[in-house]
């Protein structure tokens, strides 16, 4: 990528400013209050926008900042740059009113949208973060922020070049552990819908068995019944034996004589006497009253017997009910009728047995998803011990890149850099491992400059301007010009901002060419 002109419309203290950017080390030079850092801004603006922040935090914030002192409704800037070969004009407006981008191709015309992406396309996925990290060095940060390090971790993982193929082990685990995470959720749902079967199933098998324990007792009870019965019937029907007995022998004495011989022969005594002490006409008269009074008499005694005989008749044919009321062909009936109801538990509590015993089983089904879920983690295990490998080798290389650019810009004092997973810094000194703690700030500086080139060449496969503003700060003159005779060598554009013709008198020195602005 290639900036070409910068083109301020109303920015800070810039209005209606046009700058012309060539190849190689650009220098910005100016006195303090000249506007530097307000180009510096306005790049990173015109790259990656630029937002107002809510509440006390816009006071402060870099909109706020370099909001235009005149007319500050209009605030807007225009930049022209080349990338992949392609010449690209690209407007913004920062202002709330009339906030846009529009994002054109100079060399057909075309219009790009932002909002889909188009110019983080240019950027290679570039954020304002991973810019200051990078290419975007500033004398008051110099050092990298720990997002970096997670940026180059993601970015060794990210990938594994073979030939012009790239393999995204990043993507390749992502989607592996989404497909893992998606069987093993239809292993949960199964093992939770198995386990409300199991809840289910012994629930109904609880009250099945409480349901045969309560036949078991209810059978036991009418058998003992049904004993008892028996042998209160073999009780009964001796008794009603000896009473139908005991009844036949009254009767027969009753048949004999149902009218008392002492009582007939009184009646004719009576008779008698009537005739003998009366005088005709009473003996007649008393003689018919009394034949009449034995009559009743007879007839009464006869009358009365009849009706014993019938209400023994009747209360042996109620005591014989009473035995038939409950008699033991049903409670003989009720036992086999419980008996079968208690069988028919029992099936079912087998069945309900059985299946449960089935939910113990693991179906073909399941089976399948148990191998996919494995191979799924070996596949995924596989992968992450590539991606260690290709992280190891990368960070290799990484350490030789910032390892080689260290050496050259201090001429040979520092031949190897270490850095840690966290980009902690170690350096060699001849036979010395040094410590971050242990060497100069301007050393430091070195050593973080160097790490953000080979960041910059690890991360992006496009070159970006390397912008700096007043980072030479601590350098001495000999690395500052190892520096800038790095930069000349393998930047392809650089912005360089400063306050101190120091800069522009070494590379006069050193036959460095650059364009002064």
């Amino acid at each position: 990528m290639e900036i070409q002109k910068l083109n301020i419309k109303n920015f800070g203290k810039f209005s209606e400013k046009e700058i012309i950017l060539q190849k190689g080390i650009n220098v910005i030079y100016g006195e303090n209050e000249m506007g530097k850092s307000t180009i510096h801004a306005f790049l990173r603006a015109m790259l990656f926008g630029m937002e107002r922040a809510r509440g006390r935090a816009s006071l402060t914030d870099l909109f706020t900042r370099y909001q235009p002192l005149e007319n500050p409704n209009y605030y807007a800037g225009v930049m022209e740059f080349q990338s992949g070969g392609r010449r690209f004009l690209l407007e913004r407006h920062f202002d709330k009113y009339s906030k846009k981008t529009v994002l054109t191709c100079l060399d057909d015309g075309e219009q790009l949208s932002e909002e889909q992406g188009d110019l983080e396309m240019l950027l290679e996925g570039m954020k304002a973060r991973q810019y200051e990290d990078t290419v975007s060095v500033n004398q008051t940060h110099p050092e990298v922020s720990a997002q970096l390090a997670k940026q180059l971790k993601d970015a060794a993982a990210e990938y594994l070049s073979s030939g012009n193929e790239e393999i995204h082990l990043s993507r390749a685990l992502e989607c592996l552990e989404k497909k893992r995470k998606e069987v093993e959720k239809q292993l949960n749902q199964n093992m939770q819908e198995k386990k409300r079967k199991r809840e289910q199933l012994e629930s109904e098998a609880s009250y099945i068995w409480r349901d045969i324990h309560r036949l078991s007792g209810e059978i036991e009870e009418t058998k003992c019944r049904l004993q008892e019965r028996i042998s209160e019937e073999d009780i009964q029907i001796k008794d009603e034996e000896y009473y139908r007995e005991k009844l036949r022998e009254e009767r027969a004495a009753r048949k004999k004589w149902r009218v008392h011989p002492a009582a007939i022969a009184g009646m004719i005594l009576l008779l008698l006497l009537c005739f003998v002490l009366l005088h005709k006409p009473w003996s007649y008269l008393w003689a018919i009253v009394i034949g009449l009074a034995c009559g009743l008499f007879v007839w009464n005694r006869l009358k009365v017997e009849k009706k014993k005989v019938r209400m023994e008749q009747m209360n042996t044919g109620e005591l014989l009910g009473e035995r038939k009321a409950e008699d033991c062909e049903k409670l003989r009936w009720k036992v086999e009728h419980l008996t079968g109801l208690r069988k028919e538990k029992e099936i079912q509590y087998g069945n309900i047995q059985d299946q449960m015993d089935e939910l113990d089983f693991v179906d073909e089904g399941e089976k399948l998803l148990y191998k996919k879920k494995a191979a799924l983690e070996l596949a995924g295990n596989q992968i992450k011990k590539l991606s260690d490998e290709m992280r190891k080798r990368l960070a290799k290389q990484f350490n030789e890149t910032v390892s080689e650019i260290m050496n050259e810009i201090t001429g040979g004092a520092y031949k190897k850099v270490v850095l840690d997973d966290e980009l902690g810094v170690r350096l060699w000194r001849g036979e010395h491992l040094l410590m971050a703690e242990q060497i100069s700030r301007g050393t430091l500086e070195q050593v973080y400059f160097a790490l953000r080139m080979a960041a910059a060449k690890f991360l992006y496969e496009e070159e970006f301007p390397v912008i700096l503003d007043e980072t030479f700060v601590y350098y001495d003159d000999k690395r500052l010009g190892e520096t800038l005779k790095w930069l000349s060598k393998n930047c392809g554009q650089v912005i360089l901002f400063t306050c101190q013709k120091r800069e522009m008198e070494i590379m006069k020195e050193g036959g460095i060419s650059f364009t002064k602005i």
